[in-house]
């Protein structure tokens, strides 16, 4: 659904008074959370990536993407088998409580 800014105006056009100060409220708890999300996402971008340009970027995407296509069937094998030994009961749980993983006996 595609929603317009006038949608929006007519929206607000129609509520009653009272219920204005809600609106305005809301709203402005949307736009301070979206320029907090903004400015920790450059922050994260520039952490991970630096001084990358974009071109370094899509080139490095490229990449993992071609990775992952040379390997996808190996990755589907090991699923299956995965799903194989879990139906047979060839597995068994994992204590995840430590700072290692252990096999829950």
């Amino acid at each position: 659904m595609r929603v317009t800014r006038e949608d929006v105006i007519h929206l607000i056009e129609s509520l009653p008074e009272d219920k204005l100060a809600s609106v305005y409220d809301f709203a402005s708890y949307i736009q301070s959370r979206t320029d907090a999300l903004m400015e920790e996402e450059d922050r994260l971008a520039s952490e991970l990536f630096g001084d990358a340009t974009e071109e370094q970027l899509r080139a490095e995407d490229e990449k993992w993407d071609q990775l992952f296509a040379d390997t996808e069937d190996k990755l589907l094998k090991l699923a299956e088998e995965a799903e194989e030994a879990y139906r047979t009961g060839q597995t068994t749980g994992i204590d995840d409580s430590g700072d290692e993983l252990k096999p829950v006996p």
